[in-house]
């Protein structure tokens, strides 16, 4: 999503173990977090990685809750990304969108350039981009590995409105 000329993240949902977390990150940040349970089995450079979403508004009506189970390995580390890659274009956002009373909100966001190492999927099964509504590709997923970073926020500003004021 791009307004007023910043890149920046749309995220449609995010899933996150706390309650207490979800509920803040609702009311303060706008932004679509459920509620979800976590499973994380870690070996040397390899990780099998199973979630499910326990928030009743993160599940469509009669449907199984949506649901992610994956494994895959790091590999090879990449070099740091150019401005035109597509992997600049995925990781180096420093700004995320969210929609409050029909005004988009930014929040901007401040971190080091991600270090990327490759990952190599070896399994997925997965519900959640059908649970947003969207329809998955036939290709295989395009996934990447990051260490840790810290990232430094800012509160939500008005990036646009439909009255006019901002810009698009």
């Amino acid at each position: 999503m791009r307004v007023n000329d910043v890149p920046g993240v749309w995220f449609f949902s995010l899933d996150a173990a706390s309650r207490p977390a979800v509920e803040l990150a609702r009311r303060f940040w706008h932004l679509n977090y459920l509620v979800a349970r976590f499973d994380i089995e870690r070996g040397h450079e390899s990780w099998r990685y199973r979630m499910t979403r326990t928030d009743a508004r993160g599940c469509r009506d009669g449907a199984p809750p949506p649901m992610l189970a994956c494994a895959w390995s790091r590999g090879r580390r990449l070099p740091p990304t150019e401005p035109d890659s597509l992997e600049h274009f995925l990781t180096e956002r420093y700004a995320l969108y969210t929609v409050r009373s029909g005004t988009v909100l930014r929040g901007r966001v401040a971190h080091v350039q991600w270090p990327l190492h490759e990952a190599n999927v070896d399994s997925i099964d997965e519900t959640l981009i059908a649970a947003a509504g969207l329809e998955r590709g036939p290709e295989a997923p395009l996934a990447m590995a990051a260490a840790p970073i810290d990232v430094e926020g800012w509160g939500l500003e008005r990036a646009w409105t439909t009255g006019g004021k901002g810009g698009r």
